[in-house]
């Protein structure tokens, strides 16, 4: 069964049934690695540890990047705090992990591990804060969402009626933005519950119906799903019918439309996942026989090219 944890929150709640669907987790791109980075960094910085000596162990890659950001501790805050909320009961517990490894989980028990947690102080509610590394400063609005799990889940684990959440958005220049920064009462955290359950048991539901359908038939589960920005870093992305309708529309001649792009990007998305199939292949196997004249090998700058193919 999939697991469904904070950052799923949105993409759960606009498509349950991409929960249902089999997740596989992708290679992780150069930007999400200086995003781990930069998240490593400024949690071993909240920690007390000192900045050079952090900036020594970051990969040399990522390291400009790392010492370019502005952001420095918050007195009284604490970095990579975990929870688990419960969408039965409405409570929450909080959780001695590391990471995001975060141990057996009640079914009805969501987990979460926000960036940094700000205690109450004379000038401001507790808050729960949220690192994103982008070059999308607005762009981060599509994760308000995952913030107000984080807000619902650390007011009941504290008991509190009002707490603060806030976006900080750091350019590829290191500066800090803050985009999203909001304050919920109780009413406020009421409806951020409810929708919460209601994305749960939708997704409960969608897995249900898979297993029925699986017992029931050996013809493919095809569910219905919704297909927009959430799709974006979808684990269920390669078995999604919406994505896959591509692949079985290629060769075809539909009407010229404003819609085709989105098609057009997602066609891209499934050349670049072949590219990166074949080029671990050739890397571990070598190269590899496209016919009987022609085999793909990489080429002197490391790219994957057709040659003909050499004589053994």
């Amino acid at each position: 069964m999939a697991t469904f944890t904070a950052s799923s929150i949105a993409r759960v709640s606009a498509c349950p049934a991409s929960e249902a669907l089999p997740h596989v987790r992708t290679a992780t791109s150069p930007e999400a690695a200086r995003g781990v980075a930069a998240h490593e960094y400024l949690y071993r910085l909240h920690n007390g540890e000192l900045r050079e000596q952090i900036l020594a162990e970051v990969p040399e890659a990522h390291r400009e990047y790392c010492a370019s950001i502005e952001l420095r501790p918050v007195p009284g805050a604490v970095a990579e705090v975990a929870v688990a909320y419960d969408v039965l009961t409405r409570t929450a517990r909080l959780l001695d992990v590391t990471g995001r490894a975060y141990g057996a989980l009640r079914d009805s028990e969501i987990a979460g591990t926000c960036d940094l947690f700000v205690p109450a102080s004379s000038e401001r509610a507790t808050t729960v804060v949220d690192w994103k590394t982008t070059h999308d400063i607005e762009g981060v609005r599509r994760y308000v969402p995952q913030l107000e799990f984080y807000a619902l889940a650390f007011a009941r684990a504290h008991r509190l009626s009002r707490i603060r959440y806030e976006i900080v958005a750091i350019d590829e220049q290191g500066k800090a933005h803050y985009p999203i920064q909001c304050e919920l009462d109780f009413e406020d955290l009421g409806v951020i519950a409810s929708r919460v359950e209601q994305a749960w048991r939708a997704s409960r539901a969608q897995i249900a119906a898979a297993a029925e359908h699986t017992r029931s038939t050996v013809a493919p589960w095809v569910p219905s799903v919704t297909e927009g920005d959430h799709c974006r870093y979808c684990p269920a992305w390669r078995a999604c019918p919406g994505k896959r309708a591509v692949l079985e529309a290629v060769g075809g001649t539909p009407e010229p439309n404003g819609a085709m792009y989105l098609r057009i990007q997602d066609a891209e998305r499934w050349a670049a996942l072949g590219r990166d199939t074949l080029r671990e292949a050739v890397h571990e196997h070598g190269p590899l026989a496209v016919d009987d004249d022609r085999e793909l090998r990489f080429n002197s700058r490391g790219a994957l090219q057709l040659s003909k193919r050499r004589s053994t």
